[in-house]
């Protein structure tokens, strides 16, 4: 892999200055490629790196067909979300030299469905900064990084599943736990397994309590919110506390034989 440290300034020149930072990888990142837009002409006039052989598609088919062939790598659920934020970019090069200096806001980070030549689709983060040429201001490119963020999404929706399914199993326990207090003295009710759990039900407050009854009778927490007139995030820390004090050794035992409870 070249050294785009050296190159890409190379190929700019001494008069534009790329911040170092611009360059560091973050954790779990894939392959780069990198690029020049020369912002008075819109037009690509440098793009190499790893990432480009993965695309399929070399750098004069991209300085001939230009954005159109650009965009049309893009997903189609994407698409209008990275054209925004591209609009965006436009703007801030045109105001660039109208900003406060030192409150140059010169960065633009977009994530995004890309095309790869085998047809399948990688996700890529696009970081790109503006540049100035020191002695002509009106000289301005925007130096791009194109970098396959596709592991780093995939952890990431592996991570929200396993919140979710956690989330889930917290609920359905909290719900076995109100069917029980539901269910203590009440005529039917398998009370050998109310009585094995009592001692339990008794450390929660008043308070406590009636948030788990409005569990089991499946109201959201807004709704416990409105009913209890407490507030939202009250309603969430009772559900916290709920869940701290209601630890069973076998929680799985206790979902199952609650079913049996009238």
């Amino acid at each position: 892999m070249n050294n785009f440290l050296e190159e890409l300034p190379a190929f700019l020149g001494p008069d534009f200055k790329i911040p170092q930072s611009f360059f560091k990888p973050k954790f779990n990142d894939g392959e780069s490629a990198f690029f020049v837009v020369d912002c008075h002409t819109n037009k690509l006039c440098y793009m190499q790196g790893p990432l480009v052989n993965e695309i399929g598609l070399n750098e004069d088919q991209f300085k001939a067909k230009g954005f159109d062939l650009w965009v049309s790598l893009i997903h189609p659920d994407d698409v209008e979300r990275v054209l925004a934020a591209y609009v965006d970019f436009t703007h801030a090069i045109n105001e660039y030299h109208l900003i406060i200096p030192g409150k140059k806001n010169n960065k633009q980070v977009v994530e995004f469905r890309f095309r790869m030549k085998d047809q399948n689709y990688l996700w890529i983060r696009e970081t790109k900064v503006i540049v100035i040429h020191k002695h002509q201001p009106d000289q301005t490119k925007a130096v791009g990084k194109l970098t396959d963020i596709t592991q780093q999404k995939n952890d990431y929706q592996s991570s929200l599943e396993k919140f979710r399914l956690k989330k889930e199993q917290d609920n359905v326990m909290v719900k076995a736990w109100a069917k029980l207090l539901e269910s203590k003295n009440k005529p039917g009710a398998d009370q050998t397994l109310v009585d094995q759990y009592s001692a339990d039900l008794d450390v929660l407050t008043k308070r406590e309590k009636e948030v788990l009854k409005c569990i089991g009778e499946g109201l959201s927490s807004k709704q416990i919110s409105d009913k209890l007139f407490i507030s939202n995030n009250t309603v969430e820390t009772h559900r916290r506390h709920l869940l701290e004090k209601l630890k069973v050794k076998n929680s799985a035992e206790l979902i199952s034989r609650t079913a049996r409870v009238s």
